[in-house]
């Protein structure tokens, strides 16, 4: 029987779209497997090949996504800020700035205490150090990306004052996320209280700024 005109095997281009989604799942599947063994073990006790071994990859398919170990966490940094993007998709469509707001204390909240808190701690220590803040590349989302153009559209919508920079504020709400976490993180904020720490944070700085 002959093949469909639009099988696969037949269209380069859905061919090349097969393995774009293979490398991207491949890529996804090596990063979750090393943020589990991280939170068993800690940073410094899988190897290379615990990590392709649990995320049933070769070396050499571990070596043409990734580097080194400190490659995969800043990896697992942007894939948190993306998937917390990715959460707030509803509320960006549909709804105002305190519920914007609320989806994102919501999903990064909810993101966070899903691993243990030392790990937080050292994956952000680590990230941290290798991406200062405001180095983000470009083609990344973080949490300055995610939360800028939801101020400038409160900005655009009468709610917050248009005289504070979009940008400048993004930042700033983004740097109190991250000591939040930290704070969290350390153990200096009980483990069920990282959301309203950071919503405290957030409250000071917007009730300053509400037209």
């Amino acid at each position: 029987m002959a093949k469909p005109a639009d099988s696969a095997a037949d269209n380069p281009y859905r061919r090349s779209l097969l393995r774009q989604q293979r490398s991207i799942e491949t890529r996804a599947n090596i990063v979750r497997a090393a943020a589990r063994l991280w939170a068993e073990r800690g940073f410094d006790g899988p190897t290379i090949e615990d990590i392709c071994g649990a995320a049933g990859v070769g070396r050499s398919t571990f070596y043409f996504h990734f580097e080194s170990k400190e490659e995969l966490i800043d990896e697992l940094t942007w894939a948190t800020a993306a998937a917390t993007a990715a959460d707030m998709e509803a509320a960006l469509e549909a709804s105002g700035l305190d519920e914007q707001i609320d989806a994102f204390l919501d999903a990064v909240a909810g993101r966070m205490i899903r691993f243990p808190r030392a790990f937080v701690a050292l994956v952000l220590r680590r990230a941290t150090q290798r991406n200062p803040p405001g180095e983000t590349p470009e083609g990344r989302v973080d949490f300055a990306r995610i939360l800028t153009p939801v101020l400038a559209r409160a900005q655009a919508d009468g709610h917050l004052r248009s005289d504070v920079d979009a940008d400048e504020l993004g930042d700033i709400l983004s740097n109190l996320t991250m000591q939040a976490i930290l704070r969290w993180a350390s153990g200096r904020t009980r483990r069920d209280a990282l959301r309203t720490s950071m919503a405290l944070r957030f409250e000071l700085v917007l009730d300053g700024l509400r037209s």
